[in-house]
C-alpha cells in the first residue's frame, strides 16, 4: 500500500491562502497579480497590519509621552510678531517635511522698500504700478525638520483659537512650536533671539501701526500689527519752525532716562499727553507719525467711534501696550463721548487711573478742541497743546521746496535757484491761512514735474477753489434752510393737533357741565370761565413762542 505524502505548499501560495479574505475584501480579483508578485504581497500586507493593528498610533501616544522627558519645546502664537519672522525664516531656508503643503494668497501685502529717498521712491512705485499681479505662497499648517548650529529641530504649526487680523485680512489663529532634542530650551532660544533681532534690525526703517481686533470667538480685545510703512523724517512735515522744535524737544527730554528717574523720585506719574488742534488737513496725524519715526515708537492707533467699545475694553488695551510706545487717538471730537458717559470714565481712567500704565506718549488729534470734555484734557492728561492752522506763507515756501526739491539735495545749482525765486512768487499768490496744506499738496502733485507751470496756475486754481468755497456754502444753507422749514412744518402740525386736542376737551367738559346745570340749575361760575380762557391764551402763546424759535 503506497503511503501518500501531501505536497507542502510554496511560500508564495501559503502566504497569499493565509490572508486571502483580507486581500479579496480590499483588492478584488487581485489574488492572481499578489501570486506572480509575492514580494508585492508581503509589502501589502505589512501596510495593512499598520492600519488595521493601529501600530502608528500606539508609537504616536508612546512618542509623545516620552518627548515630554527628552524633547524641548517653545510655543509662538499668531498674534505676536515673532510669529512672523519665524514664519519667514522657516520658509526661506531648506527642510524637510514629510509633506508639501503651501498656502497660496493671489492679493498678498504689499512690501515697502526699507531705503528710498524723494525722487526715488517715486520711481520704483511707477515701476510697482507696471509690476504684473503675484501669487504669494506660505508654509501650510505641519511639521518640518531643519537643522541649525549642527542641531536637528523641528517646527509644527497647529490650529489655534478664534481669528487673527493680519495683513488687512482676518485669518485663522495659529500657534508654532519649535521642539529640539534634549531637556534644555537654550538651543530654542538662541534660535529665536537671532532671528527676532536681525528683523528688528530690518524693520529700524519702518513705522509699526497696530490697531485693536477681536478674535471672533470672544469679546477681548488685543493689538494686532496692521501694517508698517517707511520712516518719515521731521524734515517732510511742514510746520511753524518754533512750533515743530518745542515739540521736538519736549518728547526728546521726556523720553530721557533721568527724565523717568526724576518723576520716580517725586512721586509724579511717568506720563506725557499731547493735544494736536486745528482745521482737518493741517498735518495733525503726518505730525504723530514722524514723531514716532524720530524716536523709534510703534504707533498704536484706537478709534473711539466704536460704539461696542466699553470702559473695560479700554483698560484693557491701554494695559496691553509696552511702555516706549505712542497711542494716537484721533478725531477724538467725533466720538460722542459727552453722550457716551461710560467710555468716558473708562477713558480717563485708563490714561491716568490707579493701574494705567506708565512711560508711552498720548497723542490726541482733534479739530474742534472746545467741545472736548473739561476732565479729558486737564492738566496731567494733557500737558502740550499745540495747535495746528492753515498754511501761512513760510509752509507755503517749504511745501514747493519739498516738492520739487530732493531731500538733502544742495540749492546752489541753477535750476534750485531758480526754484528758490519761484518759491516766494507762489507762497506770494497765495492768502494767509485759507487752504490747508493737504489742499496745497494736492495741487501741487498735478505739476509735480513742472514748477513753472504750478506757479502760472495759481491764480486760477486759486478762483476755481474760491467758486467752490462759494458753491458748497449756497448747498449748506440751503441744506439749513430745509431743516429749519421742515422743523417749522412738525411743530405747526404739533400745534394744530394740541389745539384740537384742547378743542375737544372743552366741548366735552362744555357738554358735561350743561348737563349738571340743567339737573341743578345752578350757574356757571363766570371766573371759571375767565380762568379757563387765559389759561388757553397763555398754552397758545407759548406754544407760538416756541414756534417762532
Amino acid at each position: 500500500m503506497a503511503i501518500h505524502v501531501p505536497r507542502l505548499a510554496s511560500p508564495a501560495s501559503s502566504l497569499i491562502a493565509l490572508p486571502e479574505y483580507i486581500v479579496n475584501s480590499f483588492f478584488p480579483g487581485a489574488r492572481p497579480l499578489l501570486a506572480k508578485y509575492p514580494t508585492l504581497f508581503r509589502l501589502l500586507g505589512f501596510l495593512l497590519a499598520f492600519w488595521y493593528l493601529e501600530p502608528i498610533a500606539r508609537l504616536q501616544s508612546l512618542w509623545s509621552k516620552i518627548s515630554t522627558l527628552v524633547v524641548a519645546t517653545v510655543t509662538v502664537a499668531s498674534d505676536e510678531d515673532l510669529f512672523g519672522y519665524m514664519s519667514t525664516y522657516l520658509y526661506e531656508r531648506k527642510t524637510l517635511r514629510p509633506d508639501q503643503k503651501l498656502n497660496a494668497f493671489s492679493n498678498p501685502l504689499q512690501e515697502h522698500h526699507s531705503e528710498r529717498g524723494h525722487r526715488h521712491g517715486a520711481e520704483e512705485s511707477s515701476k510697482s504700478v507696471k509690476q504684473e499681479p503675484k501669487i504669494k505662497y506660505e508654509r501650510a499648517r505641519g511639521t518640518e525638520f531643519f537643522v541649525h548650529k549642527g542641531r536637528l529641530f523641528w517646527a509644527s504649526r497647529t490650529e489655534g483659537d478664534g481669528h487673527q487680523y493680519y495683513g488687512h485680512r482676518y485669518r485663522r489663529a495659529e500657534v508654532l512650536s519649535i521642539s529640539c532634542l534634549g531637556r534644555s530650551t537654550a538651543p530654542i532660544q538662541d534660535l529665536m533671539e537671532q532671528v527676532f533681532h536681525a528683523n528688528k534690525d530690518k524693520e529700524k526703517t519702518l513705522t509699526i501701526i497696530r490697531r485693536p481686533h477681536t478674535s471672533g470667538y470672544s469679546t477681548h480685545l488685543s493689538w494686532s500689527r496692521l501694517t508698517s510703512k517707511p520712516r518719515r523724517a521731521l524734515n517732510t512735515v511742514v510746520l511753524e519752525a518754533t512750533q515743530k522744535s518745542a515739540t521736538v524737544a519736549d518728547i526728546r527730554e521726556y523720553m530721557d532716562e533721568s527724565t523717568a528717574a526724576f518723576y520716580g523720585s517725586h512721586g509724579i506719574p511717568y506720563r506725557r499727553g499731547y493735544m494736536f488742534y486745528g482745521p482737518p488737513g493741517t498735518g495733525k496725524t503726518s505730525f504723530a507719525l514722524a514723531l514716532a519715526s524720530e524716536f523709534n515708537l510703534d504707533v498704536y492707533v484706537l478709534s473711539l467711534l466704536d460704539q461696542a467699545l466699553n470702559d473695560s475694553d479700554l483698560i484693557s488695551l491701554f494695559n496691553q501696550r509696552p511702555g516706549r510706545s505712542l497711542l494716537l487717538l484721533e478725531d477724538i471730537d467725533t466720538a460722542g463721548l459727552s453722550k457716551r458717559k461710560s467710555v468716558l470714565s473708562g477713558l480717563l481712567n485708563a490714561i491716568d487711573g490707579v493701574a494705567a500704565p506708565e512711560g508711552h506718549i498720548l497723542i490726541i488729534t482733534t479739530n474742534k478742541p472746545y467741545t472736548l470734555d473739561d476732565a479729558l484734557v486737564r492738566a496731567g492728561r494733557i500737558s502740550v497743546r499745540v495747535p495746528f492752522t492753515n498754511t501761512t506763507k513760510m509752509q507755503a515756501r517749504g511745501l514747493f521746496t519739498r516738492m520739487y526739491v530732493d531731500a538733502g539735495e544742495l540749492l546752489q545749482s541753477d535750476a534750485n535757484l531758480a526754484l528758490e525765486k519761484r518759491k516766494y512768487k507762489f507762497a506770494a499768490a497765495l492768502p494767509e491761512q485759507v487752504y490747508s496744506p493737504a489742499d496745497l499738496q494736492d495741487y501741487l502733485l498735478g505739476y509735480k514735474k513742472d514748477p513753472i507751470s504750478a506757479v502760472d496756475h495759481l491764480p486760477q486754481w486759486i478762483a476755481a477753489q474760491a467758486e467752490e468755497r462759494e458753491r458748497r456754502e449756497a448747498e449748506i444753507q440751503a441744506e439749513h434752510e430745509k431743516k429749519r422749514k421742515r422743523k417749522s412744518a412738525r411743530k405747526k402740525e404739533w400745534v394744530e393737533s394740541i389745539k384740537s386736542i384742547v378743542k375737544e376737551t372743552d366741548e366735552k367738559e362744555d357738554a358735561f357741565t350743561g348737563d349738571n346745570k340743567e339737573g341743578s340749575g345752578v350757574d356757571d361760575n363766570p371766573g371759571d370761565k375767565d380762568q379757563s380762557t387765559a389759561a388757553d391764551a397763555t398754552f397758545t402763546s407759548a406754544v407760538n413762542e416756541d414756534t417762532i424759535e
